[in-house]
């Protein structure tokens, strides 16, 4: 590993407020808060001098101390409504750090933020997107993931009529189409120097690719199920079921 421990800081955001599903940063997932997975996955890779979870909700922070992570400060409530930006969020907690650990952040080369409903990272994802992080010397690097077909062979549809968006991928074969991929809305890392610099989106931003099933976003009830399921599937999730036996399967859906 190319990066030090004492160099980063994983900042997890975990607002009470979800509406679709609703505390889903709390909601059971294999016989625990689903934040614990997120955070035992922080833990786990030896990467981070302190993982620290972003909350307003006195619940969540209970249960990611329970995990293991740190709650050092209660996320403004201006902070933690529907239409807060994540970076934000990860401004205030540098700032916060900035402040109040003043001789620890001046260590500190960049911050990871790791969103609380990832059950599927794990710590090789962690260490991995740290690396190229690392390496290419980017002002940021986010986890993207492709579309599972061609965007550019995307259709509209008005008055009942379908019509390319883009006509001339009309007759392109989708193999012969450019690659393009997506915010997998996973994880990210951060230049600690760059979030502190408000407001600023010109930077180099590098791209750290997974699969599709690791880059599950759970914002409605169908997702929970898409992704309980998929867990059980995979090997991650087949060590858990392993371990503890069948007292999961009512957990699927």
């Amino acid at each position: 590993m190319t990066a030090g421990s004492s160099r980063f800081v994983c900042v997890i955001p975990a607002r009470g407020g979800s509406k679709r599903v609703v505390r889903k940063n709390l909601v059971t997932f294999y016989g625990q808060p689903i934040i614990s997975w997120s955070i035992k996955a922080a833990l786990s890779s030896g990467l981070f001098s302190h993982v620290i979870v972003s909350t307003e909700d006195e619940e969540i922070a209970a249960a990611a101390r329970k995990a293991g992570a740190l709650t050092p400060f209660i996320r403004p409530r201006e902070l933690a409504d529907d239409f807060a930006a994540t970076r934000q969020v990860l401004e205030h907690a540098a700032e916060w750090m900035r402040q109040h650990w003043p001789h620890e952040f001046a260590q500190i080369r960049g911050i990871c933020c790791l969103y609380a409903t990832a059950p599927f990272v794990t710590a090789e994802m962690l260490k991995g997107s740290c690396d190229r992080f690392v390496e290419g010397n980017f002002d940021s690097l986010w986890t993207v993931t492709d579309f599972g077909y061609p965007v550019v062979r995307a259709l509209n549809e008005q008055d009942g009529l379908a019509t390319f968006n883009w006509p001339d991928y009309e007759t392109i074969r989708s193999q012969d189409c450019p690659s393009l991929f997506r915010d997998a809305g996973v994880l990210y890392w951060y230049r600690t120097a760059s979030l502190l610099k408000a407001g600023s989106t010109e930077h180099r931003r590098g791209a750290y690719h997974i699969g599709r099933w690791e880059a599950i976003d759970i914002d409605t009830p169908e997702d929970l199920r898409i992704a309980r399921y998929l867990f059980a599937m995979s090997s991650k999730g087949r060590r858990v079921i392993i371990r503890w036996g069948s007292m999961f399967a009512a957990a699927l859906f």
